[in-house]
């Protein structure tokens, strides 16, 4: 008897959780599934047919990354400054 009990003790939350488990992956496929009704895939070519075709990449602006970073440290040194906290070097 008491392992009938045990036995129960340990299946019962088992199969519970694998209900719910399942029930919880059907779902969450189903929202995402009706979430992205209608996206595609972008037609891409390798040989750049779709690009020339297109004008692609002839308005592509490519923005120098040491500007950004730049703008960024003083940007940042600016808030040092305002807020109080210490510069660099300060520290």
């Amino acid at each position: 008897m008491r392992l009938r009990t045990t036995l129960i003790l340990i299946l019962f939350p088992l199969v519970t959780m694998i209900g719910a488990g399942s029930v919880s992956a059907w779902f969450v496929f189903y929202l995402g599934n009706r979430a992205l009704n209608g996206v595609t895939q972008p037609t891409v070519r390798e040989n750049n047919q779709y690009i020339e075709n297109q004008g692609g990449l002839t308005n592509l602006k490519i923005v120098d990354e040491t500007k950004i970073i730049e703008k960024s440290v003083s940007y940042m040194d600016t808030y040092r400054v305002t807020t109080g906290e210490p510069q660099k070097g300060e520290e």
